[in-house]
Formats: C-alpha cells, sequence, structure tokens
C-alpha cells in the first residue's frame, strides 16, 4: 500500500508539474542599475530605469518596495517575426528623464537589475515545480543606429551574467528565482541579478536587453541603453552592487539564497536557451465597438458597447495571483490578407478584484506594429464586469475603423491585446485608458491570403496557442480549468493519467 501511496504522489507531482509548466507567466526589468538591499527593493538606490519608466510614474514609494511590481502593462514580449521589434519602446529621445535617467556603466564593472517577480518562484508557499527556462542578457554594438531585431540580439554578444541557472521542481533561488523574500509578497517581490560589463568593450553608447523565458517559446524582454566608459574615468557612478544579505523564506532555510548564490558565478546559464523556438501563440475570438487612437506600447480604445457583467464562475490560478488578470482563451490563427472585420471569435478570461460596487473594464483591442516600433490602432472590443467577479467574455470585434492590410514593403505585425482597467479610470478618456491598465495579453495574428485563410484548423490553431503565454491568471468554468493557453487540456490530461494510476491501485491492493 505504501508503494500505491508513492506512485500516486509522484504521479500527481507530475500532473502539478503539467500544470505549472503551461502556466501564464510575465515581468519585467524595473531598474538598471540596482544598489540597494537584496530582500526589499529601495527605490533611491536605483541609478539608472529601462526605457520609457517614466511612463508609470508617479507611484506611491511602498516601505518594501513592491511599486516595483505594480502591473501597468509594462511587461512585453516580441512579435512572433526575428526580424519584427525586439524592444518594449521604440529608439528615441523620450526614452529617459532626469529622474528616470538610464545607465551609465564603467568598463569592467559589476552591475545589478531589479524585476518583480509576479508569482514566478519554486517555493513551499507555491511549488517546487514552477518553471524558469532560461533568464539572459544580449547587447548590441558600439554606438548603433536602430535597434537589433530579436534574431540580431541573439546572434550577438550575450553579457556575463552571474544569475546562476535554475533547476525546474527544485526550490534553489537561481535564475530569474532569485529573490530570497519571495513569500512575503509572490506577486511583487524583488528579484535581482548581477552581470559583468567586459573589459574588452569599447567606450561608447549600447542597446542592452533583458530576456527572460518562463515557459519555452514564450519569451519576455526589456531593453535598456547604457553609456559605457573607461575604467576609472569618474564619468559615472562607479562599480555597482547590491546590498545585504539574502535571508530567505523560500523554504525554511534562511540561507538557501545565500548558499546558492556564492556557486552562481560557476553556475552560469546554460546556452540551449537560444534553440528553442520563440513564438508566441494564436487564439480565438474578439468584440463590439469603435474608438480612439492606439497610444505607445498599443493601447487604444473609446467608443464601444459595454455591457454587463457576466455570470460569477470560480478561478482556478495557476498560481497565487493578486490583483486582476487577463488572457485569451480563443482568438483567431491568422486573418485574411485585407480585413474590415468581423474578427471572431474572441474569448478572454478574467479575473476583476477591486472595492465592493466597483467595476471594471475588460478591452480588446485590434493594434500592428509598423516601422520604427509605431503601433496602429484598428478597432476594439469592450465589455463592463463588477469587481470581485470572474469568468470568460466574448470579445469579438465586429467592425474595423480601417481595412487591416499588409503594405507591401516594411514591417507588419498584427496583434490582438486584451487588458482590464478599473472603470472609473476608463470614463475619463477610454482613448487614452491603456495609460491605467492593470494586466493585459498579446496576440499575434498571422496575415494570410484570402483563400487560404481558411486552410487553419482547429488543430492547428491549438498548437499555436500551445507555444504562446499570456499574462494573467488562469480561470475555470463549468467545462474545466484554462490556464496559460494549454493549461486546461494539460490538467485534464495529467487528472485522467492519475484517475488511472489511482484506479490500478486499487485493483492490485
Amino acid at each position: 500500500m505504501r508503494v500505491a501511496m508513492a506512485t500516486t504522489a509522484v504521479l500527481a507531482s507530475l500532473a502539478l508539474a503539467i500544470f505549472v509548466g503551461q502556466a501564464a507567466a510575465h515581468s519585467w526589468v524595473g531598474c538598471t542599475d540596482y544598489r540597494g538591499s537584496v530582500n526589499y527593493y529601495e527605490e533611491d538606490k536605483c541609478f539608472a530605469y529601462p526605457r520609457q519608466w517614466h511612463s508609470r510614474a508617479p507611484y506611491a514609494i511602498d516601505p518594501k518596495g513592491y511599486q516595483i511590481g505594480i502591473d501597468t502593462g509594462f511587461n512585453y514580449q516580441p512579435p512572433d517575426d526575428p526580424n519584427g521589434a525586439a524592444c518594449q519602446a521604440a529608439r528615441g529621445s523620450g526614452n529617459y528623464q532626469t529622474a528616470y535617467p538610464k545607465a551609465v556603466y564603467e568598463v569592467g564593472g559589476t552591475y545589478c537589475l531589479a524585476w518583480p517577480m509576479k508569482n514566478h518562484g519554486a517555493a513551499t508557499c507555491t511549488n517546487q515545480y514552477i518553471p524558469d527556462t532560461t533568464l539572459k542578457i544580449f547587447m548590441s554594438g558600439v554606438n548603433p543606429t536602430k535597434d537589433p531585431t530579436s534574431q540580431q540580439f541573439k546572434d550577438g554578444r550575450t553579457v556575463e551574467t552571474f544569475f546562476g541557472k535554475h533547476e525546474n521542481g527544485k526550490i534553489d533561488c537561481v535564475g530569474f528565482q532569485r529573490s530570497p523574500k519571495f513569500c512575503d509578497n509572490t506577486d511583487r517581490a524583488l528579484g535581482t541579478g548581477c552581470f559583468k560589463v567586459a573589459e574588452d568593450l569599447s567606450p561608447g553608447e549600447y542597446t542592452f536587453q533583458w530576456y527572460w523565458i518562463f515557459n519555452p517559446g514564450a519569451p519576455y524582454v526589456t531593453c535598456f541603453d547604457a553609456t559605457v566608459v573607461a575604467k576609472g574615468s569618474g564619468s559615472s557612478n562607479g562599480v555597482g552592487g547590491l546590498t545585504g544579505v539574502p535571508v530567505s523564506n523560500m523554504n525554511g532555510d534562511q540561507d538557501l539564497c545565500k548558499n546558492a548564490w556564492d556557486s552562481a558565478a560557476t553556475n552560469a546559464p546554460a546556452d540551449d536557451a537560444d534553440d528553442l523556438p520563440d513564438k508566441p501563440a494564436d487564439d480565438d475570438d474578439a468584440g463590439d465597438g469603435d474608438g480612439g487612437d492606439g497610444g505607445d506600447g498599443g493601447g487604444g480604445g473609446g467608443g464601444g458597447d459595454d455591457e454587463g457583467a457576466p455570470p460569477d464562475t470560480p478561478v482556478t490560478p495557476t498560481a497565487p495571483v493578486e490583483g486582476n488578470t487577463v488572457q485569451f482563451t480563443k482568438a483567431p490563427a491568422s486573418l485574411p490578407s485585407v480585413t474590415v472585420g468581423p474578427i471572431e471569435p474572441v474569448e478572454v478570461a478574467y479575473s476583476a478584484k477591486g472595492d465592493d460596487g466597483a467595476q471594471m473594464v475588460v478591452v480588446v483591442d485590434v493594434l500592428a506594429y509598423g516601422e520604427d516600433g509605431e503601433v496602429s490602432w484598428y478597432g476594439k472590443s469592450s465589455k463592463r464586469v463588477n469587481a470581485n467577479t470572474n469568468g470568460k467574455l466574448d470579445l469579438s470585434v465586429d467592425a474595423l475603423s480601417k481595412p487591416l492590410s499588409k503594405p507591401a514593403t516594411g514591417m507588419f505585425v498584427p496583434y490582438l491585446k486584451a487588458w482590464i482597467v478599473r472603470a472609473e479610470d476608463y470614463d475619463k478618456e477610454p482613448a487614452k485608458a491603456y495609460a491605467y491598465e492593470l494586466d493585459l495579453a498579446i496576440r499575434h495574428l498571422k496575415i494570410s491570403d484570402p483563400d487560404a485563410a481558411d486552410a487553419d484548423t482547429e488543430a492547428d490553431a491549438e498548437a499555436d496557442a500551445d507555444a504562446d503565454a499570456g499574462t494573467g491568471a488562469g480561470a475555470a468554468d463549468a467545462g474545466g480549468v484554462t490556464g496559460g493557453n494549454s493549461a486546461g487540456r494539460a490538467v485534464q490530461s495529467a487528472a485522467m493519467l492519475v484517475s488511472c494510476v489511482l484506479a490500478l491501485v486499487a485493483l492490485l491492493f
């Protein structure tokens, strides 16, 4: 009987691993020269920031630095195009401000980054199967005149880091999961990691890309710029570094992170991540209404028929979550070469949190990246929901404000963006409400020939969806669990597997 119980426990653990491995994820870098505590984020110890960080300000400073993890839509997944826009904001003069400057690094110096954990840490307060596929930093050549593409970043120079390589299935406090106080606040806890500016680097301007993969095929990136100066030139704030001793609460061993970090310099991330596909997923369904202009980074909105809240259905999160979340559960895999609408089916799972009696608005925008990272808006659908509810919404888009068509030349990457915002913020100015979004999810679309549009089978769409990861938590309805695209199917399969084992155990014992 003990053997049977052990077998069942192993299979249940495998089921959980399958489930968590398909969970959605998102994060970003919030400081590009962090010199503060390794346990809690200290805003005044941040000497440099990523592009457009000032767009999130002003924000209240939390005593434990949890403002770094507030969802404002800063997370970014590059499009499904090796030559597509590789950064969350286009190159330009408005990316930094006096209060939020770009970095200045000395040749040979060590500098540290800070990011929010967003529930993605293996610990006893979550479980040991939270994955972390890879974490790297890429960089451009000296004095670039334009941003590298995603492929050019990968083909270029990889920065030497001291992150360590996380071992899936283990609580180890390395890689992305370098967060000693993760269990204090799994959503907004501080993660940090350091890197070295190479000794042979020529002084000049550089662009860096923080590149993190949670689920294979679904990278999240943050770009930041730096002026690299000669060692000891006096032109920088000196060499960076973290302060304090990590005191871990991830698994009951307060020295877990300290011991792991001591060996991180010889535990560099493996190179196999470069061979992973970077394919985001596609889904099915959209909404109604017409609206305003798209904003920097892909906002958009205005107009639309907002409907009342749907029936309340239970949510089964893929990991402990706080706040508001959205994710696609259906969306088209491709569109005809010239699309005027409708775009359907589009279905979004949501979880809305807020004051009793408050309302939220869930929006789907139809957008496209163009040359130089410019974002164009084509249409939208939106619905209102009551706070403290969750479920699924049909947000199919009936008609577009202008044809969605690929130009003869130049980059063109259409996509759907789902986001959730407080109704009070949305109603102030719907066309710019994206600035207040609390969570978002992206689905890239393929443009096909009209005759070939019907060739995408449902199986193809599901396969594409499996390769993608949106943001936010999973959601469940009467039909079963859905989370991180294929998590629902994975959990159902795992549950069937465990059920079979239990049945076998009953027969044998």
